[in-house]
């Protein structure tokens, strides 16, 4: 029981905190393929400059460099 008391306390500590991005990013790499669909989706493709070795949706990511995965990311 205490720990997941522990882990509650950390998981609000985090929800909590506040960052603050200086510019929008100008390079993405993506780890996990659903990242890679909803990156495209939303109009950031072109920002896209690596994908895990499972992203083959859209077609576009197939042919960008393949980064490992999210386990083992070869970055």
């Amino acid at each position: 029981m205490g720990g997941a008391v522990a882990l509650l306390g950390v998981a609000v500590m985090f929800c909590q905190a506040r960052s603050a991005v200086a510019a929008s990013p100008q390079r993405i790499v993506s780890l996990t393929p659903s990242v890679t669909e909803i990156l495209f989706a939303l109009g950031a493709g072109d920002e896209v400059v690596g994908v895990s070795q499972y992203s083959d949706f859209p077609p576009q990511a197939a042919r960008l460099p393949r980064v490992g995965s999210f386990l083992t990311p070869n970055l």
